[in-house]
């Protein structure tokens, strides 16, 4: 039976009261329009993000004519079509991405005054808003507009004012990109690297290496990087589109690339292409002018179809919408018609636009949601069947359906009721009525219920109380988790019993009884001498195959008992051969066996991380564990770490060959940085690769970097209530109340991990609830920070997806049988956006 769009939605109303419905619904009935095509109208109305599009190769061909008469230049022809005719690709073929390039020069011929400049960044804005994009990144090479003697600040001036101008008049959000290129010295790459980041608070979003790649790899423009990053400046280069895999490569580990431009060459190596798929790297995509340049021989044999099927961030781009005859909008039919992109595709196709935007993570948020809630409307009104779309996700941004988002309330095993240490519920948390825990150190003491509040924000309704023991039951990660720190104190004492510990002899200690152990390991304050001496005390205590079973097993059960469904057990190999062990081969062999043997035992899935200390161990133990966790990927090791403190960025020249090791083999590293200085995060990141940072403590006092780690979604592995946290935050305690919440409202993807579990007696999910009380979360805030650890582990792409996916379904149906009804956040919606041309607040969509 086949539903009419207006039936479908009166379905809905008709009983709206979960998403379970809603999704019954959505696979018994279809649009009578399924899978028809989009029309060019329909996608021009969609609001699309344009990233890849270049001002030399996007001028008017009229502008052209116009400029060259004021300018006096002879141009070959003097009208639109004869000109066109020369200038498009369409009319002159080529057999390379050089030949390619010689288009460019009469565009060129007439940017060389600072008014035309500025003239053509405005058309161009305006060109796009004309073909429904409602972000725009303009890039261009400053350097080619000086022949006729202007200064870069000059060209820079005159581009950022057509940029102001297009926001001031055009419903569109623009951002400029500088370029390097290749092919000239890299003392002109440099050059262009110093202005463009002097002009950040002027537009300019990023930094690009463009021009012919055959012959000028990325890695002679490095200092240029260096520049780049030192300023957090974001960066895109050209790469496999004139050159193999090994551009891509050099671009993403030497220069630190965010994101690809073209890259058709990544499926030439499918190690590297998991690399991208893994750490979300976009890839803009341009396939009109691959084929024109013969980066692809034939459309059919373009890889967009393959890279997006595989996980691939994808973005659809221009390039030169002048040169190359096109617009954003012919390029997603382009898709549609060739290669079988569905609606929904479409429909996360600029979803991947907008997220991969160089804007701040506060207004990337306002774009893409706005964004998407205009698109959904558009394909419903439209007649077109988005019902392949992933609801949850998009709600979780905010995205508005018909009614308020709820959850399903399937049969599940209920949870301890409510009623013991109970946290704001949602509705106090939504209205600011409940109070913030002023002090971590009032720990998971109860506290008096604070009752849930009814009042307009969900219709009258609201959400249970945040409890302790539901908490519990969540599903959770633990990305980081020491195993010669986290062993029961319970174990600890019967492994005491049978072999005493040399370094309690040494210490001259004698522990009588368990209660003396828990005050040797977990005293009301620790000092530095406390707790070196605990630790020494769990890893004497870990040197036998026999007492590394019994550890893991230990902190497996009490992972499993706290719901963690994955986790990443965080070991340093030496530190177990004072005994049995022979070699660090040995030690990480019987982890291996150990972790697969406890996944066939527990309901968990468990990583494994070989770290090395930033501060003990020499260049030689650096290399050896990294080549460890390359022999050993297939069989559980799934990163690498450099932990234990900061690594001086003095220090890095003498571990430089084993970082290069790491990202040549794509190797996951996690590092402890910005501890003791944030700018040491800049050199963990892209010297040494690292993908996690650990620590991060002093990240609040330098708000730039803590956007640019928000932006680019870099995760902080964090445990809140350490000693060492609570210390170098504490003066955010003056201003921002807590450090949590600062980070949290800043979009910083926290990680909450347990590292050395046994120094504390509180629980993960002890932790979590003085999260939830001294940061006044509410629900849809819990269920992000827990899912930043499905979202960032070290497993693969698509094993990372089960994972989150698994643990949704699970939580919203036990939060369903609790009574919890609303788990996303309430987006606003302005009634007639001035910057939205197609306004669609509350609108059903479904």
């Amino acid at each position: 039976m086949a539903f009419t769009a207006r039936a479908f939605e009166s379905a809905l109303k008709r009983k709206p009261s979960s998403l379970f419905c809603q999704r019954a619904l959505a696979s018994q009935f279809r649009l009578k329009s399924t899978h028809k095509k989009l029309t060019l109208d329909v996608i021009k109305q969609l609001p699309k993000a344009e990233l890849h599009l270049h001002l030399d190769g996007s001028l008017r061909i009229s502008t052209i004519l116009e400029l060259a008469k004021e300018q006096g230049i002879t141009l070959p022809a003097n009208d639109v079509a004869g000109l066109k005719k020369i200038v498009s690709i369409e009319h002159r073929p080529v057999s390379s991405l050089v030949e390619f390039l010689k288009g460019f020069d009469l565009t060129l011929s007439v940017l060389q005054k600072p008014y035309a400049i500025t003239r053509g960044m405005y058309e161009v804005c305006e060109d796009a808003v004309a073909d429904g994009v409602r972000y725009l990144e303009v890039r261009f090479s400053p350097v080619l507009h000086q022949q006729q003697g202007m200064s870069l600040s000059q060209v820079m001036e005159a581009i950022c004012e057509g940029q102001a101008m297009a926001e001031a008049n055009l419903p569109i959000t623009v951002r400029i990109i500088v370029c390097g290129m290749r092919q000239l010295h890299p003392s002109v790459t440099q050059r262009l690297a110093e202005i463009a980041w002097r002009y950040q608070s002027k537009g300019v979003a990023a930094f690009d290496l463009a021009g012919p790649e055959l012959g000028f790899s990325s890695k002679i423009h490095r200092a240029a990087f260096d520049i780049v990053r030192k300023q957090h400046l974001n960066c895109t280069l050209h790469s496999g589109e004139a050159s193999g895999w090994q551009s891509i490569m050099d671009s993403i580990h030497y220069c630190g690339a965010h994101r690809i431009g073209h890259g058709v060459q990544l499926s030439g190596d499918a190690t590297l292409m998991k690399y991208v798929v893994d750490r979300r790297i976009t890839v803009e995509s341009c396939v009109t002018s691959n084929i024109q340049t013969k980066a692809v021989e034939k459309l059919e044999d373009h890889p967009i179809r393959k890279f997006f099927d595989a996980g691939v961030l994808i973005v659809p781009c221009t390039d030169n919408t002048t040169i190359s005859n096109v617009t954003l909008s012919s390029e997603y039919k382009l898709l549609q018609d060739s290669f079988g992109f569905a609606p929904n595709e479409i429909f996360q196709l600029i979803d991947n636009g907008f997220r991969s935007a160089f804007v701040h993570s506060t207004l990337k948020k306002r774009l893409r949601i706005e964004a998407l809630q205009t698109a959904a409307a558009v394909l419903h009104e439209a007649g077109h069947d988005i019902s392949g779309l992933n609801l949850p996700r998009y709600q979780r941004l905010g995205l508005q359906t018909s009614s308020a988002p709820t959850v399903p309330a399937a049969p599940v095993a209920a949870a301890p009721p409510p009623t013991a240490t109970p946290a704001p519920s949602d509705a106090a948390a939504a209205s600011g009525a409940a109070s913030v825990v002023a002090s971590a150190s009032a720990g998971a003491a109860s506290t008096p219920a604070v009752p849930a509040q009814t009042h307009g924000y969900w219709g009258g309704h609201g959400n249970p109380p945040i409890t302790k023991e539901l908490l519990q039951s969540l599903p959770k990660v633990d990305l980081h988790c020491r195993l010669d720190g986290s062993v029961s104190l319970a174990t600890m004492w019967n492994e005491l019993q049978a072999a005493p510990s040399d370094v309690l002899a040494d210490a001259a200690l004698t522990l009588k009884s368990p209660e003396e152990l828990r005050q040797l390991m977990q005293p009301e304050t620790h000092s530095e001498a406390t707790d070196r001496l605990a630790r020494r005390v769990m890893r004497s205590l870990l040197q036998t195959r026999a007492q590394v079973e019994r550890g893991f097993e230990d902190i497996v059960r009490s992972a499993v008992e706290q719901s963690v469904n994955y986790m990443e057990v965080v070991f340093r190999p030496v530190s177990h051969m004072q005994k049995e062990f022979k070699s660090s081969e040995e030690v990480v062999d019987l982890f291996c066996d150990i972790k697969a043997r406890l996944e066939s035992a527990f309901p968990i899935r468990l990583g494994l991380v070989i770290y090395s200390h930033a501060l003990f161990d020499d260049p030689i133990v650096f290399r050896a564990n990294a080549e460890l966790a390359l022999k050993y990927r297939e069989r559980g090791v799934c990163g690498y770490g450099i932990l234990g403190g900061d690594l001086p960025p003095s220090g890095f020249q003498y571990f430089q060959s084993t970082f290069d090791f790491l990202k040549w083999n794509n190797i996951n590293v996690v590092m402890t940085a910005g501890t003791a200085d944030a700018q040491h995060i800049v050199p963990s990141l892209y010297d040494a690769g690292a993908s996690r940072i650990s620590g991060g403590f002093q990240l609040h006092r330098d708000p730039d970097l803590l956007n640019y780690v928000a932006d680019h979604r870099i995760p902080l592995e964090l445990s809140p209530y350490t000693r060492k946290f609570m210390q170098f935050t504490q003066d955010v305690r003056t201003f921002a109340g807590s450090p949590l919440r600062l980070y949290l409202d800043n979009h910083v993807a926290i990680a909450p991990c347990s590292f050395h579990a046994t120094l504390s007696p509180r629980t993960r999910t002890d932790e979590l609830f003085m999260m939830v009380r001294e940061c006044n979360l509410s629900i849809s805030e819990v269920l992000q920070v827990l899912n930043n650890g499905f979202v960032f582990n070290f497993q693969s792409y698509q094993a990372r997806k089960e994972l989150s996916e698994a643990a949704w379904t699970k939580s919203v149906q036990l939060l369903s049988s609790q009574g919890f009804q609303y788990l996303h956040p309430k987006s606003f919606f302005p009634a007639a956006p001035p910057k939205i041309q197609r306004s669609v607040p509350g609108v059903a969509l479904f």
